[in-house]
């Protein structure tokens, strides 16, 4: 299915080390998955290398904030801005 519509979200850095293709893929089984069960993206959480995130939104983009963050704002140093399709449009 393409995927027309994409939307911004910061990622932990420490995913940076997964090949953007296979970010994508994981990021929009989950989410979708977590979508179709619960109506919502928000709220979603991965698992990669280690770091557990789970999908919130921040100044309407997403975020998918690590666990261990106990901040309530993103700290660019620690995410990276990714596009990743968008779940509501999309149908999933």
């Amino acid at each position: 299915m393409p995927f027309y519509h994409r939307v911004y979200c910061w990622v932990p850095r420490s995913w940076l080390s997964v090949s953007w293709e296979a970010l994508q893929k994981v990021l929009v089984k989950e989410i979708s998955e977590y979508y179709m069960k619960y109506g919502r993206a928000e709220g979603s959480a991965v698992r990669i290398n280690g770091t557990t995130a789970r999908l919130q939104l921040h100044n309407e983009t997403y975020w998918m904030r690590d666990d261990l963050d106990l901040r309530t704002i993103p700290n660019l140093k620690d995410y990276y801005t990714f596009q990743i399709p968008c779940v509501h449009c999309n149908r999933l």
